[in-house]
């Protein structure tokens, strides 16, 4: 645990019928993103970010000047890019495709909010 000063965790909810399964079951149930009350909370826009310079930064700010790059690691950006130095139409069918699959995990997660205090959602 990050916070290990936090011995437990509480969870604010009205008692309804699944309350006692909670703790038959010893399972939590968790809201999927799609059903928060909010349009904007978990929307995903990875997409956006991902853009050559994005990319080319990041590979920069890890290995350093282009000549000390890890021969894998210069492949795989080489194969990337184009001679204009844009991402080949492959690769943003890569990038599309894995940001989908990130979208489409995304929709198979849920959120459980907890609280290290016991008695105030306040305090």
């Amino acid at each position: 645990m990050i916070y290990s000063e936090v011995k437990h965790l509480y969870i604010y909810k009205p008692p309804n019928e699944f309350t006692k399964k909670l703790f038959q079951d010893m399972r939590l149930w968790s809201a999927k993103p799609e059903t928060f009350n909010d349009p904007f909370d978990c929307d995903l826009e990875v997409s956006k970010g991902i853009t050559e310079e994005v990319v080319l930064q990041a590979v920069l700010r890890r290995y350093g000047k282009r000549e000390h790059w890890p021969l894998e690691i210069a492949k795989f950006i080489n194969s990337m890019f184009g001679a204009d130095g844009k991402f080949t139409p492959s690769e943003r069918d890569r990038i599309a495709q894995e940001t989908q699959n990130f979208i489409d995990g995304n929709k198979n997660s849920g959120i459980i909010c907890l609280s290290a205090v016991d008695d105030s959602i306040i305090k």
